[in-house]
């Protein structure tokens, strides 16, 4: 199976739910590495990003998209939960026979799966969770952000690359990729 899959959202969608799934009343308020983003922030973009591109996919299916800014955070699960359901249903329409996505789709999704990883880590680090996932889809991941690196710091999606040891976990080595560290100021960026 190559890299952007159906599949790979769906462990990485499941991954950041038992993050979220774990997150307290008190803790959505928190400020995570995202310059200006509180967990329920951070969750809120997630949700909106499934769900836009959700729509991009299945215009037919008349999902009704709402920035999600300002939600309860106790609605915010079962919001995540719905938008993650909706662009899984879409990426399975997607999918040609013999089982693959276009690979313009697939680089899109790529960077859905990448952002994912991200911000479940961003997430992970404020509340004290811990994002599971398998480290060989880190792996996949790291290997095509750092090919597409200048490209996502010129878009603003990642802040300039930490300083990390290559022996640290792939996710910790992913998380300073895109700008972020356990201990530095919060990285700019999405």
């Amino acid at each position: 199976m190559s890299f952007a899959e159906p599949t790979h959202f769906t462990q990485a969608a499941l991954a950041v739910d038992n993050v979220l799934a774990h997150v307290t009343d008190d803790q959505w308020s928190a400020s995570t590495p995202c310059i200006q983003w509180t967990v329920a922030d951070v969750t809120e973009h997630l949700i909106d990003v499934n769900q836009s591109f959700a729509t991009k996919l299945r215009p037919e299916d008349g999902i009704a998209w709402t920035a999600h800014t300002g939600s309860p955070s106790g609605e915010l699960l079962a919001q995540y939960r719905c938008s993650t359901e909706q662009l899984r249903h879409a990426l399975v329409c997607a999918t040609q026979p013999g089982g693959q996505l276009p690979t313009s789709l697939r680089i899109r999704l790529a960077l859905r799966v990448a952002d994912l990883l991200i911000h479940g880590w961003d997430i992970a680090t404020s509340t004290g969770g811990c994002l599971r996932i398998d480290d060989h889809l880190v792996d996949e991941v790291l290997v095509f952000a750092d090919s597409r690196l200048a490209a996502l710091q010129r878009g603003g999606q990642f802040a300039a690359p930490q300083p990390i040891s290559s022996d640290a976990p792939a996710i910790e080595r992913l998380a300073a990729l895109s700008g972020r560290t356990r201990t530095s100021t919060p990285a700019q960026g999405e």
